[in-house]
């Protein structure tokens, strides 16, 4: 886990929110980023805010929240707004994880929430499939399409959406290998497909 105090790029789901603590407006702008299987958090303590020490808070179910990090010591600038980065380098894969910071005595965030994907920026389950299988990926309301190939390179099936998951029927589908292609505004997702019966 690293703590960074400069502003990087993001590139992927971005959620902000302005945090109201215990004291007026205290912290702003805390916002949870999912990339390349870490999260990026970044949030700033507004000038004349300070706390003793944030502590950095995930849970799987918004019910039972973990320490997974801490920034000590004095936090915060009487003269500037402060801003600073957290990677969780550990978050619960293909599972949404959410986020608060607590600052001391001074109170909690709201929640953030990012989904991570695995490796290859897909989930899909069951897999291996019998009826019916669900694709999830990462997509802004953008139109995109899935294709199906079997073992020999036919298109089986063909699907449309602009939510973030396929809904795969394989009950139809003889049992064996199939790959996938989901073709986003900007690039593609590749993955094979087991359909048992």
């Amino acid at each position: 886990m690293k703590v960074i105090a400069t502003i990087f790029s993001f590139l992927a789901i971005l959620v902000s929110t302005h945090i109201t603590c215990a004291q007026n407006s205290f912290a702003r702008d805390f916002i949870a980023e999912a990339k390349d299987g870490k999260t990026y958090l970044r949030w700033t303590i507004t000038q004349g805010n300070t706390c003793e020490g944030i502590t950095i808070l995930r849970s799987e179910d918004q019910a039972v929240y973990t320490q997974i990090g801490e920034i000590g010591g004095v936090c915060g600038s009487t003269d500037s707004a402060q801003t600073y980065l957290f990677t969780d380098d550990n978050p619960v894969l293909n599972k949404t994880n959410f986020y608060k910071l607590q600052f001391g005595l001074t109170g909690l965030t709201a929640t953030q929430s990012v989904y991570l994907f695995s490796a290859g920026g897909y989930s899909l389950y069951p897999n291996p499939a019998n009826q019916q299988c669900r694709l999830f990926f990462a997509n802004n309301g953008k139109k995109v399409s899935l294709l199906l190939y079997n073992i020999a390179g036919q298109a089986v099936q063909s699907l449309e959406t602009t939510g973030n998951f396929f809904s795969i029927n394989t009950s139809y589908l003889a049992a064996g290998m199939y790959f996938f292609v989901v073709h986003l505004p900007q690039s593609s997702i590749k993955g094979k497909l087991l359909v048992v019966h």
